[in-house]
């Protein structure tokens, strides 16, 4: 009956809230490990749980019309981890969310790829591109996968891309410091994907209260941020609902 009676209350929930139709949310997928010590599984489980958790989470978001999802997959911090659980994380990733792209076009949905993806191993960066290339007609949700992320490492890129810009623009001016001046719009059109709007609503799971260097200048206009206690492997809808109620409610 308990169950019968959650799952009314999503439907109603999802039906309700999907017509705010809100364009991006990013997700700190936290707590993969400590699920697995609390449950006595292996780390690498508990990686497989949360990355099949992705693949079932991805249709509520489309119900709900969400435009772009941003999640957070693996830090360049990560890989400072042992080497074993970094392979781990790996294998994860190309095994049970990339390989098997079917359910992304089953979804209508694009994949697009945030990060210094060069520091992959070379089979995982293989199944990105070719994974970001089989789904690029997609007119559905945009899945920005971000892998080999942080905000420092995109900030490098992005100074280095609009210094490079400015270089070839004034190679001929006399006054090479003519037009030095930097917008936010003129800044943003060098990061990674720059077509994608700074995310309405940022979810943390775990209960961990800070961002990890991801999404720094993204999230530090308009976005709210919400800090979820429940570890990634056991979100469900009803949390991911309750977040965006919350926002419908209080910042819409």
């Amino acid at each position: 009956m308990i169950s019968l009676t959650k799952r009314i209350i999503e439907i109603v929930l999802t039906r309700f809230l999907s017509i705010f139709e809100i364009n991006h949310v990013a997700i700190i997928l936290d707590g993969n490990r400590r699920y697995a010590k609390a449950m006595g599984i292996s780390q690498l489980e508990g990686h497989r749980q949360g990355a099949l958790l992705i693949k079932k989470i991805l249709p509520l978001f489309i119900k709900l019309k969400v435009k772009y999802i941003s999640m957070f997959v693996f830090s360049m911090e990560n890989f400072f981890r042992n080497q074993e659980n970094v392979d781990d994380t790996f294998n994860v990733i190309n095994d049970y969310i990339l390989k098997e792209g079917n359910w992304l076009n089953e979804n209508n949905s694009r994949v697009v790829i945030s990060g210094k993806i060069e520091m992959l191993p070379k089979e995982l960066i293989d199944t990105l591109k070719d994974l970001e290339l089989k789904t690029k007609e997609n007119s559905g949700i945009v899945l920005n996968i971000c892998c080999a992320y942080s905000w420092t490492t995109e900030l490098e890129m992005a100074s280095k891309k609009y210094l490079e810009s400015y270089e070839n623009v004034n190679s001929n001016d006399t006054n090479p410091t003519s037009d030095i001046s930097l917008s936010d719009e003129k800044f943003k059109s060098f990061v990674y994907n720059p077509e994608i709007p700074f995310p309405n609503i940022l979810i943390r799971t775990s209960g961990e209260t800070r961002l990890s260097d991801f999404l720094i200048y993204q999230v530090c206009h308009n976005t709210r941020i919400y800090f979820v206690k429940t570890l990634w492997p056991q979100i469900n809808s009803l949390n991911i609902l309750i977040v965006i109620l919350h926002y419908v409610i209080f910042y819409l």
